[in-house]
């Protein structure tokens, strides 16, 4: 069985500058100057965005002083972040990656953290403003949608049993007019915490209007390592063993004195109105990836970021299609490939070399 991972890199070669971070961040800016976008996400997001950058610039001034603020899930990102970044000029706020913004507000909001108060429902508030923030921009009034590939790559994607993404939009399945599965979510696959029509929010009696940017509620997952994401798109399944297990719970916690939080109480209660019994959906192709076996051909995709996704591939595929640009970083990303996917046969091919195979006769 032959699946393909495609990532942005493709919406880059065909789509153009409008999806590199730097402008990405800068489009988003000037959305944010917007009012009719504030009651999406509100004005005060630029002026957190510049703190979140004055932080990150002082994190990268002495590493030491903010380590101990970071969790024990984030070391690794920190430190890829430390030394990335400390290698180059940070003046503006798009010299920094959209998606490492995450977790230096991850850090923005350790710094003050008290366990026993807890910060939960603002730093859900805040990472719920950032990335609708960014996920408007990468939605650009709808052109990414629009996006033209190659006839010739319709050809090239026919040889596959799957085709997984970590894009947004629907240009795959347009151009293949097959199903593809969205690993990072969809803009047309409406979160089911924003569902109308879900059970369980009409128990909740939640009224729920997304008014004319519906793509700001879907699926569209961003943040900054894999474990993080990894994190988000297994949420369901949580919520489902709660449920599962929620008289338990309760009646565990009622022996013990224990007060049950009011969210879950409220989950719980709400679960047992419903018609039918309430399963969160999976909405993410993470588990049709762990389904599928074989050779995998890795596209458009940073070989650094994403190790939930990496995880799966050590476990799963034998052969493995790498398709690297050859800029300066050549050698050096596909000695690290080689390693981290160790004891597999890699392959490392030039992507320039089959996009000019798309557009040359």
């Amino acid at each position: 069985m032959k699946s393909i991972i495609i990532g942005n890199g493709i919406d880059i070669q065909f789509g153009g500058e409008d999806y590199f971070s730097k402008n990405i961040i800068n489009r988003a800016i000037e959305n944010a100057k917007l009012k009719i976008n504030h009651r999406y996400y509100p004005e005060q997001i630029q002026s957190h965005l510049k703190e979140l950058m004055d932080l990150a610039k002082r994190i990268l001034d002495n590493p030491t002083k903010y380590k101990e603020k970071v969790w024990k899930e984030d070391e690794n990102p920190f430190r890829r972040f430390i030394d990335y970044y400390s290698m180059k000029k940070v003046e503006d706020c798009s010299d920094i990656g959209f998606e490492d913004y995450f977790l230096i507000q991850k850090i923005f909001f350790n710094i003050d953290y008290d366990a026993k108060e807890g910060n939960f429902i603002e730093r859900e508030r805040y990472y719920e403003w950032l990335r609708k923030f960014y996920i408007d921009s990468i939605y650009n009034n709808g052109k990414v949608n629009s996006i033209e590939y190659p006839d010739k790559m319709k050809l090239f994607l026919e040889k596959f049993n799957n085709v997984f993404t970590t894009n947004y939009d629907r240009n795959l399945e347009k151009l293949t007019g097959k199903e593809v599965y969205y690993l990072h979510g969809a803009f047309h696959i409406i979160d089911e915490k924003y569902n109308a029509d879900s059970s369980m929010n009409k128990a909740l009696g939640n009224k729920l209007e997304m008014g004319d940017k519906e793509y700001l509620y879907s699926t569209a997952l961003t943040t900054y390592s894999g474990t993080a994401k990894l994190e988000k798109i297994k949420r369901p399944e949580k919520i489902n063993l709660f449920l599962n297990n929620a008289d338990k719970l309760i009646a565990e916690n009622k022996r013990l004195g224990i007060e049950m939080p009011p969210v879950l109480k409220q989950l719980t209660d709400a679960s047992k109105e419903c018609d039918t019994k309430y399963v969160y959906p999976n909405q993410y192709g993470y588990e049709k990836l762990k389904e599928s076996m074989e050779e995998i051909t890795i596209l458009g995709l940073s070989p650094i970021n994403d190790e939930h996704i990496t995880d799966i591939i050590k476990n799963n595929f034998s052969t493995i299609n790498y398709y690297l640009f050859k800029d300066s970083q050549f050698e050096n990303n596909s000695e690290f490939i080689k390693e981290e996917f160790e004891n597999k046969e890699v392959n490392i091919l030039n992507v320039q070399d089959l996009w000019d195979s798309f557009v040359n006769a």
